[in-house]
């Protein structure tokens, strides 16, 4: 979402590093990059539309877009785990994914030669207090922006445009990934180089609560190769044999990743941000399951100190912030199965948090599963977001399923497509939504959601 994903785009004297979001889902896919179109639109702002006479594109999938790298060559990354899936732009010429790619990003003049020295702080016990935020159906109706979009005023105003006429609209926004997108003095980002503003937050935050657009601040919490690379005790290790699973992924419980994210957080609930979003909140599934060595009940005790400690910043600001996470879509489908990899133990975090966003996205389903045209209700795309709210829905109980609002796919998707969704997440019994699209697209959304009719109790 903005984790910020390299695209590296060589040419014959020159590489740029580029930044686009890191999308998110419950199981990697074949599924094509929305197009080249797309592509050029996120170098535009660079120059470097026409810089390239061949792609090769390899993408880490955990959703349709997830990490990219444009380059002439990489024929050295040969090895490829069994959960990924590659991304293939037509013309282009795919490649595997490594299991621990290395981290690529514009760095300042000698940054990798630092060495990094803050003293990691004892892993403290959050308990959560009583959330501010009122306990509601969560009807509000939102798209997702990258940072760079977000800096992008002209492109700003115009979402604003389109989102503000429909009721409860919201925006989401990558706040932190990799990097810190907003204005941060947060120690340990400011001293490890992390902060990387691409956008004034307070100026959003006050422009979108004039017309009336909620803002919500998505922020991927485990997947941080920026932290795990300068920070190596913050990577996920085996319990018994000590060893790190990669520089991509940190570890919830460790000190200094909460620390580190901590302090982000503290600036981010002052704001006035109206909700924080954690998403890459849980274990990798790209790994072999036995190379982490832990329990789905311990993966869960890891990624529940990560959330508690968020709700306690929150709770202690005595700001109305709203705390959310994103979630694997299969959860609702069968708990107890996807729950041992994932370590996303829904009941339980139903408890702390106020919003939960399954990431339901069709395209993310195997295309010959999971529905059956005979017997299931609807499109293939109805189906598929009914059945996970349900799933969710049973899975949190009734005293928690104001919470649900779901991510739907905005991405690859026609008008009626759009309406299918949108009509499932009422039929649920959810109120509602935010579409995700990594290109920023969303044409046939805003038709769609123009033409709804919004049930009585969402209004």
């Amino acid at each position: 979402m903005t984790a910020i994903h390299e695209i590296q785009w060589a040419t014959a004297n020159a590489v740029l590093a580029l930044h686009i979001p890191e999308p998110h889902c419950h199981a990697p896919v074949r599924e094509p990059i929305p197009s080249l179109r797309n592509l050029a639109y996120w170098l535009l702002p660079f120059g470097m539309v026409t810089a390239a006479a061949l792609l090769i594109v390899e993408a880490r999938s955990e959703n349709n877009l997830s990490h990219v790298t444009v380059t002439y060559e990489e024929s050295q990354r040969l090895d490829i785990a069994a959960t990924e899936a590659m991304l293939i732009a037509p013309g282009a010429m795919a490649l595997p994914a490594i299991e621990a790619p290395t981290v690529m990003h514009a760095a300042a003049p000698d940054e990798d030669s630092v060495e990094w020295s803050l003293t990691p702080p004892p892993v403290p016990e959050y308990e959560p207090m009583h959330s501010a935020a009122p306990a509601t159906p969560h009807g509000e109706r939102g798209v997702f922006l990258t940072p760079s979009s977000a800096g992008d005023d002209e492109f700003l105003e115009e979402t604003m445009n389109q989102v503000s006429k429909f009721s409860h609209p919201a925006l989401v926004i990558d706040v932190k990934g990799s990097f810190v997108y907003f204005t941060s003095g947060a120690p340990m980002a400011t001293e490890m180089k992390l902060v990387r503003p691409l956008y004034d937050l307070p100026a959003i935050i006050a422009k979108a609560h004039e017309r009336g657009i909620t803002v919500i601040g998505r922020f991927i919490a485990l997947k941080d190769p920026s932290l795990a690379s300068r920070k190596s005790e913050t990577q996920i290790r085996h319990p018994l044999k000590v060893r790190s699973v990669g520089n991509v992924w940190v570890d919830g419980e460790n000190a200094t990743t909460l620390q580190y994210n901590r302090e982000i957080l503290e600036e981010l609930v002052l704001s006035g941000i109206d909700e924080i979003n954690l998403d890459y909140i849980r274990y990798p599934t790209e790994y072999a399951q036995k190379d982490i060595g832990l329990t789905g009940a311990q993966r869960a005790e890891h990624i529940g100190t990560f959330i508690r400690m968020a709700r306690n910043v929150i709770d202690l600001s005595g700001r109305p912030v709203r705390l959310g996470i994103s979630t694997y879509a299969i959860l609702g489908w069968n708990f107890p199965v996807n729950f041992e990899s994932v370590g996303q133990d829904i009941p339980e975090l139903a408890k702390i948090v106020d919003v939960i966003s399954p990431m339901a996205y069709p395209s993310t389903f195997s295309i010959h599963a999971y529905y059956n045209p005979r017997i299931d209700k609807g499109s293939r795309m109805y189906h598929l977001v009914r059945k996970t709210i349900v799933g969710y829905r049973e899975l949190v109980g009734p005293e928690n399923s104001h919470k649900i609002r779901p991510w739907i796919q905005g991405y690859g998707v026609t008008e009626k497509n759009m309406k299918d969704q949108i009509q499932a997440v009422f039929d649920a019994g959810a109120c509602g939504y935010t579409v995700w699209s990594a290109g920023n697209a969303y044409g046939p959304t805003y038709k769609a959601m123009g033409k709804m009719e919004i049930p009585e109790r969402c209004r």
